[in-house]
């Protein structure tokens, strides 16, 4: 049974969406996905953060779940370039490459450059 679970996220809500309740009888528990788990602990400070991202990608994330969660749930605020920071931290301190940095940096750009009215020319 898949639900929507939100928890507050800089203003707004991080939405979880594949979670799965789990357990015999009561109580029953919400599950969240490896993916999601990873997307969230992207936008946290805590200091083992990055130590428990390093954990989850090396356990064989899909990678394309991050990708499409990070950019639906993008709206107005730049998540994809928090999380390409954060990937670079995990590659810098882990050693752990992600196939979606370079997307995510080319997203978050022109985000940021429609957010601030500049318009590329030229195939730039």
């Amino acid at each position: 049974m898949w639900r929507l679970v939100c928890f507050p996220c800089g203003g707004s809500f991080f939405r979880f969406e594949n979670t799965e309740t789990a357990g015999v009888g009561r109580p029953r528990i919400n599950l969240v996905s490896p993916e999601d788990t990873f997307l969230f602990k992207s936008v946290t400070e805590r200091a083992g953060d990055l130590d428990d991202m390093a954990l989850l990608a090396e356990r064989s994330l899909d990678w394309d779940v991050i990708l499409s969660e990070c950019v639906h749930q993008s709206r107005d605020v730049i998540l994809g370039a928090f999380l390409a920071i954060r990937l670079q931290e995990l590659d810098e301190a882990k050693g752990i490459v992600s196939p979606i940095k370079a997307t995510l940096e080319t997203l978050a750009e022109k985000k940021l450059h429609k957010k601030n009215g500049v318009h590329r020319q030229d195939g730039e």
